[in-house]
């Protein structure tokens, strides 16, 4: 056993090396003497260690949990900050988003405290972690008690949980949870109504995914009004597919344009500093779609602003280049330009220009970390933050800022969490920055290449 290691942490680090090992083989090429039979008996023992573990790392949640409520408490910390920062510290070391991990947390804790069948047939492989956590989701409205009742009823022979297919198993939750308390579960569905949102995430092949999490009555109502539009469309010949027209006119009717590809375009072009004229002119910027482009302003371009590469929109991902350049030259909607500086090495380090209701010093933030700049999190920035904070005498400036979504804004402020810039971005080397956890762990992030 490595020395200092917690014998549990020694044992789970030799699993994953024994993991490791064991494909070491197939992987190299080396001819084995498994039967078909025997990679399928391995494929689903593989599967319930997948369960297996799920409900070894909810244990382990949970006891970090009981562990810092024990510590803060003892150390006499306010009731409300007690325990905060636990999820994002558990999305650090899971390599996820703050939002997952916590939805994470939740499980763990419902699976140890309330669902006690669930959780042991979990652990034993038995049942399907998607199935767990729809027994949660499905008994979140209930009371402790309750909750226990329906676990209790959703693994008693009859109902036979972990021997249903996932579909099954979801309707046999669904049914157990109304009839331990329909009064309940109404009241969860009108509840639900104040969580409606609309969010948008990349997708392949340069498309993107806009989302409505709406009441029911208006989701239906959405896609009937775009149904009849289409049916008009389609009647008076239009050649356009169904699934086109109802797109287009989504955006149309959102955006108020006339037609769904014009859409207005901010171009940001970055351009070495060492090409720049003694003063960059001003340039006038309106709200749009923002694409960081490599072309170059200079009359003798760097060999970096000729290669071929992609643009960034900002906040969601990359386009190929030719891509970006066609959704510039077939919009009909307003274009303007935004000079990005950057150093010999590529790094952002100027802008040119400014924007009326933002200073310079924002917009080139947000060029540069294009979403929340801890490890492992998409989102998109919310906050822009001081490494070292203003109150500690950090400056203002480039080096000392990053992006960051509201979760991690606040998290940074909990006790015991700390973040330091290794790597100022000016040089060599792009804008690094290290955060440290209430247990010491670290995490170093690093800003993107710009395209």
């Amino acid at each position: 056993m490595e020395e200092g290691l917690h014998p549990t942490t020694a044992a789970l680090t030799g699993l994953l090396a024994q993991l490791s090992e064991l494909t070491a083989d197939a992987l190299g090429g080396v001819e084995d003497e498994f039967t078909e039979s025997d990679l399928v008996d391995q494929v689903g023992l593989l599967e319930r260690l997948r369960s297996a573990v799920a409900a070894t790392q909810a244990a382990a949640m949970v006891r970090l949990t009981r562990v810092r409520v024990e510590r803060e408490t003892a150390e006499q910390q306010r009731p409300e900050r007690i325990g905060r920062g636990l999820a994002e510290e558990i999305a650090l070391a899971c390599r996820l988003s703050p939002t997952v991990a916590a939805r994470r947390l939740g499980a763990a804790k419902a699976w140890w405290f309330d669902l006690p069948h669930t959780y042991a047939a979990l652990a034993a492989g038995r049942l399907h972690e998607r199935v767990a956590n729809a027994v949660v989701e499905q008994t979140r409205h209930l009371p402790a008690v309750t909750r226990r009742e329906v676990d209790q009823q959703l693994h008693d022979p009859r109902t036979d949980l972990p021997g249903l297919g996932v579909r099954r198993a979801l309707a046999a939750i669904t049914t157990t949870a109304y009839a331990a308390d329909p009064r309940a579960y109404l009241e969860r569905g009108r509840h639900a109504r104040d969580d409606r949102y609309v969010a948008l995430r990349p997708a392949p092949d340069t498309m993107s995914v806009l989302t409505g999490y709406l009441p029911v009555e208006q989701g239906v109502a959405c896609l009937a009004a775009l149904r009849t539009h289409t049916d008009s469309a389609v009647a008076t010949g239009d050649e356009r597919t169904r699934g086109q027209i109802m797109a287009d006119t989504l955006v149309e009717r959102l955006t108020g344009q006339t037609r769904a590809g014009d859409v207005a375009v901010e171009i940001q072009i970055i351009v070495p500093v060492d090409a720049l004229a003694a003063s960059d002119a001003a340039l006038d910027v309106a709200d749009g779609p923002v694409l960081d482009g490599s072309a170059s302003q200079s009359p003798s371009p760097s060999p970096r602003s000729t290669e071929p590469g992609t643009a960034t929109v900002t906040g969601v991902g990359a386009l190929p280049l030719s891509v970006a350049r066609q959704l510039v030259d077939d919009s009909g909607g307003t274009k303007h330009l935004r000079l990005l500086h950057r150093s010999p090495a590529g790094h952002l380090v100027d802008i040119g220009g400014r924007r009326r209701f933002t200073g310079a010093l924002a917009d080139l933030v947000l060029a540069r970390d294009q979403t929340c700049r801890e490890p492992y999190c998409d989102a998109p920035v919310r906050h822009l933050d001081h490494v070292q904070r203003h109150a500690d005498g950090g400056p203002t400036t480039l080096p000392n800022a990053r992006g960051l979504c509201a979760r991690h804004n606040l998290a940074r402020e909990q006790p015991g969490w700390s973040a330091t810039v290794v790597h100022d971005g000016l040089g060599d080397r792009p804008h690094t920055v290290v955060t440290t956890t209430p247990t010491g762990h670290t995490y170093e992030s690093r800003a993107p290449d710009p395209p």
